[in-house]
């Protein structure tokens, strides 16, 4: 099983340098904007993130699946944060295309190798989009989970223990 973790507002609070906003363009400039080493270091570690390095420690696969365009103070923040994941696919700059897409985009080309091909992934993101876009690609096996049940801010239906294989 390969576990796969969205960041912000997944494992990480990054709330502070948001806008509330329906329009992804807006989103999107607004955020690279504030996408400063000083605004990335002040992002908080959430409850989920106990599971991934609980995960890490077991030397389970974990990967990052991040729509962020990731810089030097975000490497600093996962180190700093104790997260070494084995895989971390993020936007590169000047990728503008919605999340969904982005993320299909981004982990289509690992899901063929023979090493994961017949792999079960379980993918946390905050963004029920992302969830059912990474959920319906062919012949895959991802189940989607919405970290809001592990990060207190929905009722849990499920508690990370059960997901360990």
């Amino acid at each position: 099983m390969i576990y796969i973790f969205d960041l912000d507002e997944t494992v990480l609070d990054s709330s502070h340098r948001k806008i509330a906003t329906d329009n992804e363009r807006e989103f999107l400039e607004h955020w690279k904007k504030h996408n400063t080493a000083k605004n990335i270091l002040r992002d908080k570690p959430l409850p989920l993130l106990r599971f991934m390095r609980m995960l890490i420690s077991k030397g389970k696969p974990v990967w990052i699946l991040t729509a962020r365009e990731m810089g030097l103070a975000d490497y600093r923040l996962l180190e700093n944060l104790g997260i070494r994941a084995k895989v971390i696919l993020s936007r590169k700059a000047g990728d503008n295309r919605p999340d969904p897409i982005f993320k299909v985009a981004r982990i289509r080309p690992f899901l063929n190798l023979p090493a994961i091909r017949n792999q079960e992934m379980i993918f946390f993101d905050d963004k029920e989009a992302n969830r059912k876009a990474l959920g319906e690609i062919p012949r895959t096996n991802i189940r989607g989970f919405d970290p809001a049940i592990f990060n207190g801010r929905s009722q849990p239906q499920i508690s990370p223990p059960d997901l360990i294989a």
